[in-house]
């Protein structure tokens, strides 16, 4: 059987000629995810991953209240709270550390009164490893999807696996393989949208800062700035270009951590040291959205679904969101041999990435360079200090999508 297909499977008969029940396309966080959301409901799994060894990278870093809850289902909360940091508390500023107000996550319902910060490696690496003790040879990697075929009973996956062609075939597919879903491509379903004018760059840095475990946001007359805080005294600064920046035309990336160092100097007074950068990355901003989330056996979920804006790591919690309605949908279809109604999740995670798209339309909006910048502040230091900050709180934690 190809790729170490399992020879006990929960849902498949002993004659068919399924080499498992779902066959996840894409071992980033979400497909990660489903894959033990799946395991632990005893549905057989097989995760296609194009790339040969997991990813070092660490681009997502917070995960969400309602996503940790959900994580705390599969028994994996713990160990991400242990690896991550707890932020409780976001401050608003402006030039030197001037405060507006202080957004205060732990007055939101506990037990999960926080955003964790964790860096995405590690965040892969606990839910591989919960994966693996479920079925050992569930992640195949250098496992390139190369054609999707499917009729009424399941899915036929062409793959190029370590430059071998071989098939595999499943009950259904759940493709988690990014804005640049092959799979989404192969169905023919349209990716409608457009990319913003807004670009930033960010970067990781020792945190030689005294804002501890505070997230802060400045807005500045230089543009918006934005710090977390992670694990092992480290803190990320992320900073919005703008067109009268010297260091570096807006058109290009050609940006470098001494760019970045720059910039969060000039615009906030605080000095990231450039010898401790451990990650540097630039990033635009983008709104598409499938014309649909599903065909007939096959499902689109995170980014191959929808992208917003990744400030924040809204797509990586909006697909987690999406993932465990999937679940609980293919469950039921494979324990009561039924097809799957895939209505309430289309609708359901349209809704959510959609209202998620919305919000990061009007926080950019409200972090922008502008006359009204006295006003804007005044607004926000007006909120900040009355009961209007709890759902503030709530909405930046990502509750209510």
């Amino acid at each position: 059987m190809p790729l170490n297909v399992p020879s006990h499977r929960a849902y498949a008969s002993e004659v068919d000629d399924f080499d498992c029940d779902v066959a996840i396309v894409g071992a980033g966080p979400v497909g990660l995810f489903a894959g033990v959301m799946l395991a632990q409901r005893g549905i057989s799994v097989r995760v296609l991953e194009a790339k040969t060894a997991p990813s070092q990278h660490s681009r997502a870093i917070g995960v969400h209240p309602p996503a940790l809850e959900h994580l705390a289902h599969l028994g994996v909360a713990t160990a991400f709270c242990e690896r991550g940091l707890r932020v409780q508390k976001g401050v608003a500023l402006t030039y030197a550390a001037k405060h507006l107000g202080t957004l205060d996550f732990g007055r939101c319902p506990a037990p999960y009164n926080f955003v964790l910060a964790i860096r995405q490696d590690d965040n892969e690496a606990i839910l591989r490893e919960a994966l693996c003790q479920l079925d050992t040879g569930a992640v195949c990697w250098g496992a390139s999807v190369t054609g999707v075929e499917q009729d009424a009973k399941g899915v036929v996956l062409e793959l190029d696996h370590s430059n071998t062609q071989r098939t595999l075939r499943s009950r259904y597919v759940l493709a988690c393989d990014g804005k640049r879903s092959f799979v989404r491509e192969a169905l023919g379903i349209s990716f409608h949208g457009h990319a913003y004018s807004h670009r930033y760059v960010m970067g990781d840095f020792t945190d030689n800062t005294d804002l501890g475990e505070q997230a802060a946001i400045l807005l500045t007359d230089a543009g918006l700035v934005e710090s977390f805080p992670l694990p092992a005294g480290v803190r990320r600064w992320v900073v919005q270009r703008q067109p009268h920046d010297s260091y570096v035309p807006l058109e290009t990336d050609n940006i470098t951590p001494v760019d970045l160092a720059a910039a969060v100097a000039q615009r906030s007074g605080y000095h990231p040291e450039v010898s401790t950068n451990s990650m540097f990355s630039t990033f635009g901003v983008e709104r598409y959205i499938a014309s649909r989330f599903t065909q007939g056996r096959v499902v689109l979920i995170g980014d191959a679904a929808h992208v917003i804006s990744p400030i924040g790591g809204q797509g990586m919690n909006l697909g987690w969101l999406g993932a465990w309605k999937v679940g609980e949908v293919l469950e039921h279809a494979l324990t009561h041999h039924t097809s799957a109604n895939w209505h309430a999740y289309e609708k359901q995670q349209r809704n959510r990435a959609n209202r998620a798209a919305k919000r990061a339309e009007f926080n950019m909006a409200a972090t922008q360079v502008t006359p009204w910048q006295p006003v804007r502040n005044a607004l926000v230091r007006l909120v900040l200090h009355t009961p209007a900050r709890d759902i503030a709180a709530k909405t930046f934690s990502m509750r209510g999508l």
